[in-house]
């Protein structure tokens, strides 16, 4: 048997079911973050977790975005509140692309 991943022998529909955020992130934030990331991203996986986390994260400048075939995308990322700024490198994509694995 051969099977794709064009919805055909399933719904179609991605969904998330779960978030943990590791390190000092809230859920809410890191969420926020991956859903900022996901938008400049083509990949369908991306766009459905875009759609999910909903809304702008308007407390989030992302710069130096970069989006890497076949592992995903990446950015810098400054939190834009507070007197002192709080600047991070993301990335979002294969466990291997992140340093997950």
């Amino acid at each position: 048997m051969v099977f794709d991943k064009t919805g055909t022998l399933t719904s179609g529909q991605l969904r998330l079911q779960h978030t943990t955020a590791l390190g000092s992130l809230s859920v809410g934030d890191a969420l926020q973050l991956a859903a900022l990331l996901a938008r400049q991203s083509r990949h369908p996986t991306a766009r459905a977790l875009a759609q999910m986390a909903g809304g702008d994260a308007p407390r989030w400048q992302l710069e130096a975005v970069r989006e890497v075939m076949g592992e995903g995308v990446q950015a810098h990322a400054t939190l834009l509140e507070g007197a002192v700024a709080q600047a991070m490198e993301l990335r979002l994509g294969s466990a291997a692309f992140t340093g997950l694995d």
